[in-house]
């Protein structure tokens, strides 16, 4: 299974858990030898008595499913070894009603070894991203189109079938055949949006504005002054992620109204700015770098941009909104 290759091979410890007992579901190989004990001995523990730090565990209370992936930086230690920096990276999902976590320790290292984890990660996203798209384009070119020939042909069975008592099952299993297609195509958006390939950046942007900002009643404005072609893949997938961060941290802490984002080429770099007239925040807490107790995903972004040679910049006073500035080198092109 891709995602078990997956899990067992991450170079980071990690462990998925139960939000309500802490019961420890799954662990690899890393995450063991951290935690100093076997991979079945760590099955049996749960992650509220491994040696974590008070602040991981007060953000494990707070998270909910609409929680962007969280970063802090702390100190963690396996049994009989010295303390080291590390960062715990926890992210939250609700399955049958239960929070599930998928929480990941890495200690910090040399630059050199640091930059190599970080090109590995982005490569790894990279991977991740085109299988969510190969999966994406396989349910609409298969499933999506299966069930739209199902129900040209339910439409011609209708017509030659006069019985009242037969059409009104017909009409039953065309209102499930129409379902089927909404929930499928959403499902393809989803998972990898098509408009990110087929009309660009700008396009994408747009269209995340509609589905998260807009049906969560904040409204937003876009100018778009890049060149859809401006962008390589790789670039254009950690802007779009990016920006999709940005917009869930609007949703879930700004209580904003309207969102403008601006973007634009200037000069060899591409930007991308997105400001609030949310709440705010105190920029002081995030400390510089965007490295310590951050609860707005704004450590990842900063991961990211700093492989690409780009920048992260972020203007805020509480009540007074936030500012986002994104910049990265054009020097990926397709």
């Amino acid at each position: 299974m891709l995602y078990k290759k997956f899990f067992d091979h991450l170079p980071d410890a990690a462990l998925i858990f139960r939000g309500s007992d802490g019961s420890i579901v799954d662990a690899n190989e890393a995450a063991a030898a951290a935690f100093g004990c076997k991979r079945g001995e760590l099955l049996e523990k749960d992650f509220y008595s491994l040696h974590i730090s008070e602040d991981v565990l007060s953000i494990v209370s707070g998270m909910d499913e609409l929680s962007p992936p969280r970063v802090i930086e702390t100190a963690h230690r396996s049994p009989g070894a010295a303390e080291m920096p590390a960062i715990v990276k926890l992210s939250c999902a609700v399955v049958n009603d239960e929070k599930i976590f998928f929480c990941t320790v890495r200690q910090r290292i040399g630059n050199i070894q640091l930059q190599k984890e970080r090109s590995l990660a982005a490569k790894l996203a990279l991977v991740e991203e085109r299988e969510r798209r190969r999966i994406a384009e396989g349910i609409h070119d298969h499933i999506g189109q299966s069930l739209a020939i199902a129900r040209l042909k339910l439409g011609a069975l209708k017509k030659a079938v006069p019985m009242e008592s037969a059409l009104s099952t017909l009409d039953d299993i065309n209102a499930l055949i129409e379902e089927a297609i909404k929930n499928t195509r959403s499902l393809t958006f989803e998972l990898s949006p098509p408009i990110l390939y087929d009309l660009g950046f700008g396009a994408a942007v747009e269209w995340l504005g509609e589905q998260l900002l807009e049906k969560n009643g904040v409204g937003f404005n876009l100018v778009n002054r890049l060149n859809p072609k401006s962008l390589g893949e790789e670039l254009r997938i950690i802007l779009f992620t990016t920006v999709r961060e940005l917009f869930f941290n609007i949703v879930k802490h700004a209580g904003a109204k309207k969102v403008n984002i601006l973007v634009q080429k200037l000069g060899d770099k591409v930007q991308v700015e997105v400001a609030d007239d949310g709440a705010g925040f105190d920029t002081t807490l995030i400390g510089p770098g965007c490295r310590k107790n951050e609860g707005f995903g704004l450590f990842s972004i900063h991961e990211r941009l700093e492989h690409l040679g780009g920048r992260l910049e972020i203007l805020s006073e509480p009540g007074h909104g936030t500012r986002v500035t994104i910049e990265a080198p054009l020097t990926n092109r397709d």
